[in-house]
């Protein structure tokens, strides 16, 4: 399974490092095979080539620029993973399962979207 979230450089530092603990879980995470990670700003790019969560094989860094919507997701999804099974979860979820999962189905890709 794909995930595909989002990471912000936000001013709390605590807030950032609850961000990156999250993605670290979900690099553990056993049935996720891979994590795209859409940044949202360019400091966060810049910041985020000193984590050793950014060198994990799972993760792959897309430059967004902007805050990531449901919409930017699917797009991804339908231009770049066609035929994978894929979930989307706000920045700061890790491990556990969503309270409720809802496939949705957009042109062939499916993403599974956090209601």
């Amino acid at each position: 399974m794909i995930l595909l979230t989002s990471l912000y450089h936000g001013a709390d530092a605590g807030r950032r490092g609850e961000l990156l603990e999250c993605l670290r879980r979900n690099i553990e995470a056993e049935r996720l095979d891979e994590i795209h990670v859409f940044i949202e700003d360019t400091i966060a790019a810049a910041e985020l080539k000193s984590h050793t969560q950014f060198r994990s094989a799972k993760v792959r860094s897309i430059a967004h620029g902007r805050h990531v919507t449901h919409r930017n997701l699917f797009t991804y999804a339908n231009q770049h993973l066609i035929g994978h099974v894929g979930r989307s979860r706000s920045a700061g979820s890790a491990g556990g399962e969503p309270q409720q999962v809802l496939p949705q189905r957009i042109g062939e890709a499916a993403l599974m979207v956090r209601a």
